[in-house]
């Protein structure tokens, strides 16, 4: 964690981090009026400490020796942990058996209160999973099937696993992102003008069957479609060429089939000026 003082005139001293009367690691500093430290949770001879409050304060004498200690509390909580997805990227939106769900893991240090939540892109919340449920220490998993609280299968597109777990100690919050999309990609330029090359190179989530056509639509014209070019390391790549007067945002879709003959999407969008 970071931790930082500032003095509007510098000043000599020290910081330091206690539990209780305890000291737990110290640093000094000379003629500074601000400093940033580092804490890795660990005390002078590396060890990690226990969780807990803990006090951070600082010392300082400017150079009329007048001395001010200012004191703040930080919380160490490792209440959870080891939050990740497995598969990810993972496309349940065509609704067949190749990659339908994705499943999320975490551990419990201690008893605690979690609340799981799935965010979309804006920050909105599309699942709620556990809300102030009490759950005791150990390892827990959720698989999600790409479905909002309704049952739909929610938009292709990036998404947030935002984990809550309270305790005596307060409240910790992990969050892990997963692609719920049939394609990852990337732009040459998110931003792009008359005459430039738009080069887009992307990734199917899973096995086609078919290669890949990417539509590129600019505002008030006709969309071009090509085929993407298969590449040495798996991934595809397309270019097109900006049109004049097309100005606005402009949309590219992929569409391929995959090994069980269904289709897969993806799009993104970009901007003409």
């Amino acid at each position: 964690m970071a931790l930082r003082w500032s003095s509007d005139i510098a000043v000599v001293g020290a910081a330091k981090v206690a539990h209780g009367t305890t000291l737990v690691r110290s640093w000094t500093f000379t003629s500074r009026t601000s400093q940033g430290i580092t804490w890795d949770g660990r005390d002078a001879s590396g060890r990690m400490v226990a969780d807990g409050r803990y006090s951070f304060t600082t010392t300082g004498t400017d150079a009329f020796g007048n001395r001010t200690t200012v004191s703040a509390f930080v919380t160490v909580d490792r209440t959870i942990g080891f939050l990740s997805w497995s598969p990810t990227p993972f496309y349940p939106q065509d609704g067949d058996s190749l990659l339908p769900s994705s499943a999320l893991t975490f551990r419990l240090t201690r008893g605690a209160t979690p609340s799981l939540s799935i965010l979309d892109g804006n920050g909105a919340v599309v699942r709620t999973v556990w809300n102030n449920a009490s759950k005791s220490a150990g390892a827990y998993n959720w698989s999600w099937n790409g479905k909002n609280g309704a049952g739909a299968y929610v938009p292709a597109g990036r998404y947030v696993a935002e984990l809550r777990a309270t305790t005596s100690l307060g409240t910790t919050v992990l969050r892990r992102a997963i692609y719920a999309t049939g394609f990852t990609m990337s732009a040459s330029s998110s931003a792009l003008h008359a005459g430039q090359t738009l080069t887009l190179t992307f990734r199917s989530v899973e096995r086609l069957s078919t290669r890949p056509t990417v539509t590129f639509t600019q505002s008030g014209k006709a969309g071009v479609t090509k085929t993407a070019s298969l590449l040495s390391n798996g991934s595809y790549r397309v270019s097109f060429v900006v049109a004049s007067g097309g100005t606005g945002p402009a949309t590219i879709a992929i569409s391929a089939k995959d090994s069980l003959g269904h289709t897969n999407r993806g799009s993104m969008t970009v901007s003409v000026s």
